[in-house]
């Protein structure tokens, strides 16, 4: 057979085999089988139907949709797989527990938590969501079965992932939601009964090796009750951080929480961090309770928190009403508010054991210890800047702080007024004892104490710059020290301060010494010179000072800046602000206005401006 007649023969049979095909229907339930596949090797590109082929109408070709297809067909790219980013939590939802929609959403929020991947969201909607098994081993631990197994069940958050609170369930977009308005709870109240806390989760969440990433926003924590008990010596997760335990290097962003009526045995009562680092902002810390830190616990932790309030908080016989601070714990406090918070040692905040937090913008308001009405410091330079401190008390000593151990606090630009030690106590605003603290451009005013209206010292060199004494009073039958109160080698140095109107029951209207010698420069104090001889029962005179009215802008009204011609305005000593002078440079009064606004500093915590 020659090569044309090969060539026809070849031709007829694909001819016969084209005709033959019939054409299928597209069904939905197409399957493996169905698809045509074409071997390369054997058919050429001619015979590949274009887009025009009559066999496949354009009807049918639109029912060839992702339904039909299975995981397994290779035509599906990862533009056409859906990956979604969101789950849905409502524990009224009857649908198909998917989370993929407010109606399938899940009825436990921990099942979204473990299901969710890095990037993810999670919705909850409005009501009451309670922990029902352990995420993460802990130690001691009971099995499951156990009585009590129970209280060892927790929330724990996945790294990376926003869990949102507030929603109605029905919203499409985040900023729809309301958590104020939707309040959506997490709780520990797992045996649901009311008044009687024992049968409480010790830990509502516990977290551990999560990042800055990871988002709590919009829940109110409460029912926490760490009381474990047993077993000392054993990891102590069960007995700290009631609402919320932050173990390892757990550090989550939480917004817009409120965390009330939690408890802890140890620590933390609302919240405790080891080696632990969150973000806290907007949130309420109210009617909390624990032997250190009433609110919050932080030992080798540094956490910022911001914009936050901390309210009705205790420590009924330990330490910090509201925050605990120890072991190097280098947190930041901004714009806070600490409001009747109490304590035995620092009715608001305990800092101790070389710790060195950062309080900016703070108020510290009706705080009540025995030591320390709003703060306490031992072992610890915490910085305080911008703050007030007012209506604080302590029945021991230190009515707004108290410095202890060799407590060497910063304290800059602050107000200090109507803050009181009562019965026979020292140091209506601060008590130092034993400390060094550094006080730069603040004022103390209508503070009462029986000794040192405004300050007292014991075994105290510190520093005060620039500071305002006014209107303080020691009540005592035998108090001393309207303004300031040394005692026992108390030597602090005293620049650039005006010490008036301060009054004492006994001795020393503005500064009283026994077996102390304070250093005083360029300071105003009043009846300091018998007609021109300095009264060396105030300290020593190391020039400069001058015993003359600083003239308030108005004393009625509590402005005590200065107005022309005060005596104070261009009578400081400028060494303390410059380089080389003290070892830390404060630049700004207490209005925020530059220090040296005329070449020479004023006297007093503010700095006159020129009009």
């Amino acid at each position: 057979m020659n090569k044309k007649m090969l060539l026809l023969l070849l031709i007829a049979l694909i001819f016969s085999v084209s005709c033959k095909k019939e054409k299928k229907p597209v069904s939905d339930d197409i399957s493996d089988e169905d698809l045509l596949v074409f071997d390369e090797d054997t058919v050429d590109s001619e015979t590949v139907q274009d887009e025009s082929d009559p066999l496949i109408d354009e009807e049918e070709s639109d029912d060839l949709s992702d339904e039909g297809l299975t995981d397994s067909d290779e035509d599906i790219s990862d533009e056409d797989t859906f990956v979604p980013l969101r789950f849905y939590v409502n524990l009224n939802a009857t649908g198909a527990n998917t989370g993929l929609s407010w109606k399938d959403a899940f009825v436990k929020l921990q099942d979204a938590i473990d299901l969710a991947e890095e990037g993810y969201e999670i919705w909850v909607a409005k009501g009451t969501y309670k922990p029902d098994r352990v995420v993460k081993e802990i130690t001691p631990v009971s099995n499951p079965g156990d009585e009590g197994y129970e209280r060892f069940f927790h929330f724990s958050l996945k790294d990376k992932v926003a869990v949102l609170g507030g929603f109605t369930a029905g919203e499409t977009e985040k900023d729809q939601r309301d958590p104020a308005e939707n309040e959506t709870i997490l709780s520990g109240d797992i045996d649901e009964i009311a008044g009687l806390s024992s049968g409480d989760a010790y830990n509502v969440m516990l977290n551990i090796n999560i990042y800055e990433d990871t988002v709590l926003d919009g829940f109110t924590i409460t029912g926490g009750n760490a009381d474990y008990s047993l077993s000392p010596g054993v990891d102590l997760y069960p007995n700290q951080g009631g609402g919320i335990n932050n173990r390892s290097t757990a550090n989550p962003t939480i917004r817009n929480c409120i965390f009330k009526g939690n408890y802890a045995l140890i620590a933390g009562g609302a919240m405790a961090n080891l080696k632990s680092h969150p973000q806290i902002y907007d949130s309420v810390f109210e009617e909390n309770n624990s032997a250190r830190g009433g609110a919050l616990s932080n030992d080798i932790s540094s956490p910022y928190v911001q914009n936050t309030v901390f309210r009705n908080n205790s420590a009924p016989d330990g330490y910090g009403g509201a925050v605990f601070n120890k072991g190097k714990s280098r947190g930041f406090f901004i714009d806070c508010r600490f409001t009747d918070n109490s304590a035995n040692d620092g009715g608001a905040m305990n800092n101790t054991v070389d710790s060195g937090v950062t309080v900016t913008g703070g108020i510290f308001s009706g705080n009540e210890a025995h030591n320390g009405g709003a703060v306490s410091n031992s072992q610890s330079s915490p910085y305080f800047s911008d703050s007030i401190f007012e209506n604080n008390t302590a029945s021991v000593g230190g009515g707004a702080i108290e410095n202890f151990s060799d407590a060497s606090p910063k304290i800059v630009n602050c107000i200090f007024k109507n803050n009181s030690a009562t019965g026979i106590s020292d140091g209506g605003a601060m008590l130092t004892n034993t400390g060094t603290p550094i006080v730069v451009s603040s004022l103390f005013y209508q503070n009462t104490a029986y000794n040192g209206g405004a300050v007292a010292n014991t075994g105290s060199s510190g520093h005060f710059i620039a500071n305002t004494f006014v209107n303080n009073s020691a009540t005592g039958q035998f108090g001393y020290g309207g303004g300031m109160y040394n005692q026992i080698n108390s030597n602090p140095m005293i620049t650039n301060c005006i010490f008036y109107f301060n009054s004492s029951e006994n001795e020393g209207n503005e500064i009283f010494n026994n077996s102390s010698d304070p250093v005083i420069t360029n300071s105003d104090i009043q009846n300091s010179f018998f007609d021109t001889v300095w009264d060396d029962s105030l300290g020593v005179d190391a020039g400069g000072n001058f015993e003359t009215d600083p003239l308030f802008t108005d004393m009625l009204y509590l402005d005590f800046s200065l107005k022309s011609p005060s005596p104070c305005i261009d009578k400081g000593t400028n060494a303390p602000f410059e380089t080389g002078g003290m070892a830390v440079s404060f630049s700004e009064d207490l209005d925020g206005n530059e220090r040296i606004s005329n070449g020479i500093a004023d006297v007093g915590a503010y700095e006159y401006q020129k009009l």
